[in-house]
């Protein structure tokens, strides 16, 4: 066992206040099911591997439902355990604002957004590369996203 296997987690907890939905966000980073970067575990946790400016890490995130909006609880491992923590707004849309977007004519999509208040669009390092991805990404999908909340 390496020193990083055995070390200790580095925890984050975020309250968005709005629901969020950890797999329809983080979906289209996801290349397919057998990807290995991106698992879900029996009890609803996300598990993510990527690679960060300080080095891999692994990032396990789950988000519970409450009165206020969701919330969220992370854990990481390796050295990029605390860029991947600090960035775990972004990651999950924090920038997001949907209040405004005018989806008439793209009625796919304006269903898709109904019907997962808590989908957005994920960033990460290349957010404006990875924010188009995740935009197509809806787009083509459509229902298809997970089961109607």
């Amino acid at each position: 066992m390496t020193a990083a296997q055995s070390a200790p987690a580095r925890e984050r907890v975020w309250q968005p206040g709005r629901p969020v939905d950890v797999g329809a966000t983080l979906g289209a980073l996801r290349r397919g099911t057998g990807d290995p970067a991106h698992r879900v575990s029996a009890a609803g946790e996300y598990w993510w591997a990527a690679g960060t400016p300080d080095g891999d890490g692994t990032l396990a995130i789950r988000s519970l439902p409450g009165p206020g909006g969701s919330t969220v609880t992370a854990r990481a491992w390796g050295p990029g355990a605390a860029w991947l923590l600090d960035r775990l707004p972004a990651l999950l849309g924090a920038a997001d604002d949907w209040s405004t977007l005018d989806l008439t004519g793209h009625d796919r999509l304006r269903d898709v957004v109904r019907r997962r208040p808590g989908m957005r669009l994920p960033a990460t390092v290349n957010s404006d590369h990875l924010t188009a991805l995740g935009f197509i990404s809806l787009i083509l999908a459509g229902a298809s996203i997970g089961t109607p909340a």
